[in-house]
């Protein structure tokens, strides 16, 4: 389709990889160039459409992150939004939405509530929100084979796990993905867990 000067089209997902960026306009994609023009809608904003924002990278390439110990924020991680005066564990990344721009924390040294390094800001368009729905904190059995991800997306293969398995999960589910395991935590399909009933 040939677009026409000054013609406006709603982004509904935004796709970063290769050093390109692609907006998807309902059916159509169109490369990010000079001829371009993107109108950023605020963090705050998006995020004040969900009840219960979870943040989720969406840049194929990830962030570089100068903070300790991670080097890069990868594709698919679900970043922690908090308030950066809050204590928080050593080595956890966290965000948080001030004035419409998207703050990168780190909680450093190895003492739980130690301080805070602000490692500057994220770019909003590399995140992805979803609707984080709570479940029942508790055991849950895996019904079939599956794959176990680092991340609420089809993302990061982290190890197979098989059918019978049992798992601990703090009740998050984000993008049809359930949170899984008691401090790293990992990902699994959540129509393929069901609650472990005790008898």
């Amino acid at each position: 389709m040939m677009v026409k000067r000054n013609n406006f089209f709603k982004t509904y997902d935004i796709e970063k990889y290769d050093g390109k960026t692609f907006y998807q306009m309902g059916q159509y994609r169109v490369q990010a160039m000079d001829s371009v023009v993107f109108k950023e809608v605020p963090i705050d904003i998006r995020a004040s459409f969900y009840s219960n924002p979870a943040l989720v990278m969406i840049n194929h390439l990830g962030v570089e992150n100068p903070g300790y110990p991670y080097s890069y924020i990868k594709y698919g991680e679900y970043l922690k939004v908090g308030k950066r005066e809050e204590v928080c564990t050593p080595a956890l990344l966290l965000v948080s939405i001030e004035k419409g721009k998207l703050y990168r924390h780190y909680c450093a040294g190895d003492i739980e509530g130690g301080p805070v390094i602000n490692t500057g800001i994220l770019d909003s368009t590399d995140i992805r929100i979803f609707e984080k729905i709570t479940r029942n904190e508790g055991s849950y059995i895996l019904t079939e084979d599956t794959e176990l991800y680092n991340g609420p997306m089809i993302t990061r293969y982290s190890r197979k796990e098989l059918k019978g398995t049992v798992f601990y999960s703090p009740g998050i589910e984000i993008n049809g993905y359930l949170m899984v395991g008691d401090k790293n935590f990992d990902f699994i399909p959540a129509n393929l867990l069901k609650p472990v009933v005790d008898k």
